[in-house]
């Protein structure tokens, strides 16, 4: 508190005088994170979440294990049906071409 002088209401004021000790226990990090799950994201967090993530690349050895995660997976025949059902749905001549493009700029960077 001496350091960031944080009970100083002049610089800023925290009305916890151990606020920057305070430290959680690994069973209370799981007690904390137990209670978390199954709760939906205000559309605010999911958002924010969102902006965080944008312009991180996956390197190639994440990409690689996600691949290798997925290796040997089939789909259900109910799932099959639903795939197949959708056949009626086409990208758009400008929508291909951009795919393409993107693709070949992903495989050019991975590449060196």
């Amino acid at each position: 508190m001496v350091k960031t002088n944080c009970l100083n209401p002049k610089v800023g004021y925290n009305i916890n005088p151990y606020a920057d000790r305070v430290q959680l226990t690994p069973e209370q990090c799981r007690k904390i994170s137990l209670s978390k799950i199954g709760k939906p994201r205000s559309a605010e967090t999911r958002r924010k979440i969102s902006e965080a993530q944008k312009g991180r690349k996956q390197s190639v050895a994440v990409i690689k294990k996600q691949v290798e995660s997925r290796k040997g997976y089939r789909h259900s025949e109910e799932t099959k049906a639903k795939i197949r059902a959708q056949k009626g749905w086409k990208h758009t001549e400008e929508a291909k071409i951009k795919i393409g493009e993107a693709n070949r700029r992903r495989y050019h960077e991975e590449l060196q």
